[in-house]
């Protein structure tokens, strides 16, 4: 969520300060944000035995976190009928109920399974910044920077299925004994394959869209794409998953800065 609002916070320094829109802008931040808050404490309270056999610190009041979950929800849920009068569309409510659903389908079922629950998270995780200038940006705008648009939202969204990937990676020996299905437990080998496909086509989605950045984000951005290259094969070879993790998290968080060499 930090991600979201860091991209939304530049995207609206530069793009959208021309329609005047920050108010819903920042509605429909706190939107996605307070849905990400009741995800994480569904997802705490479904894997509270998952996350202690993994040796992590869990102690909480179940009873209590269920009731902020459930006041997340219903805040959400009103925001995002109050944001949909404003902006007068009731497609935006329905756009945005697919974030609890899709969650609690994730939280509940699909991250169990190969690659369905990694696509999810990386599908939210894109399609929230889609909203924001979707719905708050000017037609001028969207016209005018559509092809940029696509590269950050391709780009984002590869790499939060690489970063998925990885933690199903590093997850995969606890998460078998609780009878999960996930690509690493079916084969690490055919997991690794598929992390080194989402790195080519992460390499070829650059080079397609090379040509519409100035010199200085062209080099920012190459070296940004082959941090992954360069680094994945050894720290995947030693297993060293967290690390993986966080170079990638890195990666996202320096791209969106490239921002700001527009």
């Amino acid at each position: 969520m930090i991600y979201i609002l860091l991209t939304g916070l530049i995207y609206y320094k530069f793009l959208w300060s021309e329609t005047n829109s920050f108010f819903g802008y920042f509605i429909l931040s706190l939107i996605i944000v307070l849905f990400g808050a009741a995800g994480n404490i569904q997802n705490n309270l479904l894997d509270y035995a998952l996350d202690r056999q993994k040796g992590q610190f869990v102690d909480f009041d179940k009873v209590r976190y269920k009731k902020i979950y459930l006041l997340l929800i219903i805040l959400s849920v009103l925001l995002s009928i109050f944001l949909s009068i404003y902006v007068k569309s009731g497609y935006l409510f329905v756009e945005l109920m697919a974030f609890p659903i899709l969650l609690y389908w994730y939280n509940y079922r699909l991250k169990k399974y190969p690659l369905i629950g990694n696509l999810i998270v990386a599908f939210l995780s894109t399609f929230s910044i889609f909203l924001g200038l979707f719905y708050f940006s000017s037609t001028y705008i969207w016209h005018k920077y559509h092809s940029i648009f696509a590269f950050y939202f391709v780009m984002a969204f590869l790499l939060s299925l690489m970063r998925e990937l990885v933690k199903d990676m590093e997850d995969a020996p606890i998460d078998k004994q609780f009878n999960y299905l996930t690509l690493p437990i079916m084969s690490m080998d055919v997991a690794k394959w598929f992390y080194a496909f989402y790195v080519i086509l992460f390499i070829f989605v650059f080079y397609h869209y090379w040509s519409l950045f100035n010199k200085a984000s062209v080099i920012y951005l190459s070296l940004l794409t082959w941090l992954p290259v360069i680094f994945s094969i050894r720290l995947l070879q030693k297993k060293l998953y967290t690390k993986l993790t966080k170079l990638l998290k890195l990666v996202m968080v320096l791209g969106i800065l490239s921002l700001l060499l527009w």
